[in-house]
This record gives structure tokens, sequence and C-alpha cells, in this order.
């Protein structure tokens, strides 16, 4: 989880539209999950648990106060300075109703010592919730890496491709191409 000091910068590409007062964020932006969960403290297996609104985007998981959830719901909106910022590539994420409440689902971080452990309301949510951790999981660094150079090989290779085709016209054009007959 990242300190309030880092997540100003962490957001900072959000952050580049133009802010209301309330400094929030339209969510057209894409959010792929939001809702309520019940969230244990760090480290602190016989802490009491508080509910959280949660959000899912962009291979983050961001957490609030219970209340942010009727601003988010009634204005599109939501705050751009959460109470915390999780990285979710490279998590792995399981079911495990050993944790003190029904449906907890446990997210062990690659980046960090420790678990997050957090609980839906029904099966159902935490099927939901699993599902959509995992999937943003996979989104990690290396993979962003692997595919931009992916990218920049495909283009070196369309851009050799074209090179050629002008070449092979521009010859064809000048009469320079030669038929062989078997």
């Amino acid at each position: 989880m990242f300190s309030s000091s880092s997540r100003n910068s962490l957001l900072s590409p959000w952050t580049s539209m133009e802010q209301s007062d309330s400094e929030a964020l339209d969510i057209s932006t894409k959010v792929q999950l939001h809702g309520v969960l019940w969230k244990r403290p760090f480290g602190r297996p016989s802490a009491k648990w508080s509910r959280r609104f949660f959000i899912i985007k962009d291979s983050f998981l961001l957490y609030y106060a219970e209340s942010e959830k009727r601003n988010f719901e009634s204005n599109r909106y939501f705050n751009i300075h959460p109470k915390g910022v999780i990285p979710l590539g490279g998590c792995v994420v399981s079911a495990n109703e050993d944790m003190g409440m029904p449906f907890a689902i446990v997210v062990n971080l690659e980046d960090f010592t420790g678990t997050i452990v957090l609980a839906a309301e029904s099966e159902e949510e935490q099927v939901q919730w699993i599902e959509m951790l995992q999937e943003s999981g996979k989104v990690t660094w290396k993979n962003s890496q692997l595919g931009e150079a992916m990218i920049e090989s495909l283009e070196a290779q369309g851009l050799q491709l074209a090179k050629e085709k002008q070449e092979y016209l521009g010859k064809k054009e000048k009469g320079h191409l030669s038929i062989k007959a078997e």
C-alpha cells in the first residue's frame, strides 16, 4: 500500500483532466468494479473489521470510507484522495473461510509482505471480486514492458515491409524487374 505522500504522484495520470473543487474524477474513465467490502487492518489479524468502499481501476485497488459510495453513485465521480491505494500487479487472490468472516478474500502481493484480507457480503459478490482482482493482477510492470517491446518490434517489421514494398514498386515502375521463365 502506498502512503498519502506517494498517492498524488501515483494518481497523477488520472489528474490531468480538469478537476472540480472537490477533487473528483469522472468515472467515465472506466472503473472495473466498485462496492463495499469488509476490510481487516493490515498485519493485525485480531483487529476489528471495518466496512470500506472499494474501486478497482487500472490494476489498482483504491479504498475509501464507506460514505464515499453515496458520492460515487449519485455524482458519478470519485475522490482522488483514497484512504489507500494497492497495486494489484502480480497479486495472488484466493477465497478463505478461515479468516473470521464468511466470504473472505485474501490478496497476497509480490512486492509486499503480509496479506490484505477483505470480505464480501455474499458468495456471489466474493466470486465477482476474486475474478476481477485476479484479472487486474495479470497487469504487471514486466508484462507491460513485454507488451511495449512487442509493439515496437511489430512497428519495426511494418516499417521494413513498407520500405521493401516501396522499393519493389519503384523497381516495377522503372521496368527493372525481370521475370524468370522456367
